[in-house]
């Protein structure tokens, strides 16, 4: 087997016979460890085949029949091949959904930034009407709802300045949210 194996490997195939010799050493090998697949040593050509090995299909043959790994090159180029084709669908989905989630993402930071917003004020409006967050849990809304009262009384900072939190708090989400879409916009 190792002389074989040097005649296979000592530069190429000249003649048919060459590579009808190989075919037959490979198919023996195949044979004696119970594999099923047999080799065919025509050409691509006379066999019907139109597909050409490409330079690494068959640069990849070569490394493993070198390491003793005995293959039918032209099964193993038409697996390279399928790989390949599949590795480049995976590229494309890829590219695909890279595509939709940068797109989608701006309005999802927008909305959600508007609905923080939208959150804190129907809990303090809630809490003003006495339905939401009950005592003594602390809300802005029950805050002002409290101190209401001294708004016509020299305290009238008792009810401003929740009212004022909650408007800072509100825009500032706003601004963060409108900021975030500036930033991220994909028409830039």
């Amino acid at each position: 087997a190792g002389a074989e194996r040097l005649h296979v490997y000592g530069g190429g195939f000249r003649t048919e016979l060459e590579r009808s010799e190989w075919a037959n050493t490979v198919n023996r090998h195949l044979e004696r460890a119970r594999q099923p697949e047999r080799i065919d040593h025509r050409s691509f050509a006379d066999q019907g085949i139109d597909l050409k090995p490409t330079i690494h299909e068959g640069v990849t043959a070569r490394v493993l029949e070198s390491k003793g790994i005995v293959s039918d090159r032209c099964e193993l180029n038409r697996q390279i091949r399928a790989d390949n084709a599949l590795i480049r669908k995976l590229k494309e989905l890829l590219s695909v959904v890279k595509d939709v989630i940068h797109n989608v993402i701006n309005p999802i930071i927008v909305i959600s930034a508007a609905n923080f917003a939208s959150a804190i004020l129907l809990e303090a409006g809630l809490s003003f009407l006495g339905i939401g967050v009950q005592p003594p849990m602390p809300s802005w809304g029950s805050m002002i709802k409290e101190n209401y009262a001294y708004i016509i009384l020299n305290d009238a900072y008792l009810a401003i300045l929740p009212g004022i939190a909650i408007m800072v708090l509100v825009l500032a989400f706003m601004l963060f949210g409108n900021a975030l879409r500036d930033a991220l916009d994909v028409k830039k």
